[in-house]
């Protein structure tokens, strides 16, 4: 406690923009000490970059998305739409259809575009129909790619265009290749 380490990492715990994305739990050691990040069904991954506040940052914006993250009971809407500085891919299927034919589907993009998007499985349900509504989600079978998912329909005219957005129905893992593709043309 107290070393330039502790220091930095304590501030970048208070950080507004990395509380929705990261949760810190920091073990320091006297030698060889080192950073880990473990997501949800993935492999740890160890920092090696250098210890800057701004390298650090930027680091711990991309880890902490798991490259696709899995949803089960629940959805962190300011990860993912409200607050997230990145684009943002849903994957809207039904809890028992977010398979992990479609995940592994979906990781080599994920991985091509994490300084870009973040991919999340996301279901429509009653529960979910105001957030559904708000950002264009149709059905429970698509993906829907928000480029900036801050920028949301209003249900008011406005000369200011939204942001892109991409949509693909009928999501199999056959297709996700093809939507992908089309998207980085």
């Amino acid at each position: 406690e107290g070393s330039k380490r502790h220091l930095l990492l304590q501030e970048l715990a208070e950080d507004d923009q990395l509380k929705h994305i990261l949760t810190f739990a920091v073990q320091f050691m006297r030698a060889g000490s080192g950073l880990i990040v473990h997501r949800y069904q993935y492999e740890p991954e160890r920092y090696t970059g250098k210890w800057t506040r701004t390298a650090l940052r930027a680091w711990f914006l991309v880890i902490g998305y798991p490259p696709v993250n899995r949803m089960r009971n629940n959805f962190a809407p300011m990860k993912y739409l409200t607050e997230n500085a990145f684009g943002t891919v849903l994957i809207v299927k039904p809890l028992s259809m977010q398979t992990e034919e479609l995940t592994k589907a979906l990781e080599p993009y994920a991985e091509k575009f994490q300084d870009r998007l973040k991919f999340t499985f996301f279901t429509r349900t009653e529960g979910t129909a105001q957030v559904c509504d708000r950002y264009g989600v149709w059905s429970n079978d698509e993906i829907l790619l928000l480029e900036d998912p801050r920028q949301v329909k209003k249900n008011e005219h406005s000369h200011v265009p939204t942001a892109p957005k991409y949509r693909l129905e009928k999501v199999t893992a056959e297709r996700i290749a093809l939507f992908f593709d089309g998207y980085a043309a």
